[in-house]
């Protein structure tokens, strides 16, 4: 045996001290798929049952009650069941509720409390993404405390009548006095209402008080009421059954983005402000005004969530999208899916940083309005 071949054999560990070293001083690597989270969390800002203004189950007695409306709370239950099986390791999601002042109680939990790892996920109203611009006291959030990673559907908001109050169309409504249900000042309800007798010079007797979506349709139902404004056609489907289809519910006015298809033929808000030679101002925050429709159902992250956590959010909630199960169960809880992507998300968010500040303090004199 040859001399370095005898000093190999007695001293076998000293090639071994280098690879170890290597092993335990090599810089760490950036998180990747391998070490995605294996259990996530979406926060809902709604109570079980509920959805946007409180649309939960509610009415006067037992047997008046309506079915749950399509919600945020149904929407949060919906992603957690699906999106993990698009993701690496498919990890477990659950849904927490974090109720509370239009669910801007959760967005400030995932703006400032929640991890920022990608393992805690959000669906808050797009009133609560839109506080920080129009709230009468500011959240301690800004919109771009959040980052999208996609909407299941936007909201497509209507002022709607009852056709068979003797009334079909916006020009009708000058002719007669008509009934419209809203919450209270403030809510999207009561303020759409406002902005439809300001535009079309109707004869609008306001009735106001309803706690949720759920009574004022009731009470149209009941013919209470003849007309409402601010609530979507997913939840007009919902709470009248029949009407749409039968050509009952009559929808005269929009506030909805216009690259939107299911409202063409209606007026939208801003047509009637500029016929009327409105001030840019107002045709401002009616752009405002459509566009948090646009945000509605939306899953958001915290913007810190590093960029490879949020490629793969995105990637898997665009591959959920075409699932065959996810769109069954959604097609048997009445959720319209016609998804918006990150990209429009963010162009809707751009769009609304650059309001002119003459516009939202029209929007919040708009909001308090009686």
């Amino acid at each position: 045996m040859t001399g370095s071949a005898r000093l190999v054999c007695r001293r076998p560990f000293v090639w071994i001290i280098p690879l170890i070293c290597l092993g335990l001083f090599q810089p760490a690597r950036a998180a990747g798929p391998d070490d995605f989270p294996s259990s996530l969390t979406i926060v809902s800002g709604f109570a079980p049952g509920g959805g946007d203004e409180g649309g939960g189950a509610a009415g006067r007695g037992a047997a008046a009650r309506l079915q749950p409306q399509p919600g945020y709370d149904q929407t949060a239950r919906l992603f957690a069941r699906h999106i993990g099986g698009f993701l690496p390791g498919k990890p477990s999601v659950s849904v927490r509720f974090l109720p509370g002042a239009g669910s801007i109680r959760a967005a400030d939990y995932l703006a400032h409390a929640a991890a920022k790892d990608g393992s805690v996920l959000g669906v808050v109203a797009s009133t609560a993404l839109l506080a920080p611009l129009i709230a009468e006291h500011a959240p301690g959030y800004r919109l771009d405390s959040f980052a999208f990673i996609g909407g299941r559907s936007p909201d497509e908001y209507a002022c709607a009548i009852d056709g068979q109050s003797g009334a079909e169309t916006i020009d009708d409504l000058k002719t007669r006095e008509l009934a419209f249900g809203t919450t209270a000042p403030g809510r999207r309800q009561h303020t759409h209402v406002l902005l439809l007798r300001q535009l079309s010079g109707a004869s609008i007797r306001i009735v106001s008080g309803y706690k949720d979506n759920n009574e004022m349709l009731l009470a149209m139902r009941r013919g209470e009421i003849s007309g409402l404004c601010g609530l979507s056609l997913e939840t007009y489907r919902a709470g009248l059954p029949g009407w749409m289809s039968s050509g009952r519910l009559k929808p005269v006015m929009r506030l909805s983005p216009d690259w939107l298809e299911s409202l063409r033929a209606v007026p939208r808000a801003q047509e009637l402000a500029r016929e009327r030679g409105a001030e840019p101002d107002l045709i401002a925050a009616l752009d405002l005004f459509a566009q948090e429709g646009t945000m509605a159902f939306t899953l958001i992250v915290p913007s810190a969530i590093p960029p490879e956590r949020l490629n793969l959010l995105r990637a898997a909630f665009d591959a959920m999208q075409t699932d065959k199960t996810y769109l069954r169960e959604a097609l048997r809880r009445n959720l319209e899916i016609g998804t918006v992507s990150a990209a429009r998300l963010e162009a809707a968010a751009a769009s609304l940083a650059r309001t002119p500040e003459a516009a939202l303090v029209l929007v919040k004199q708009l909001n308090a309005a009686p």
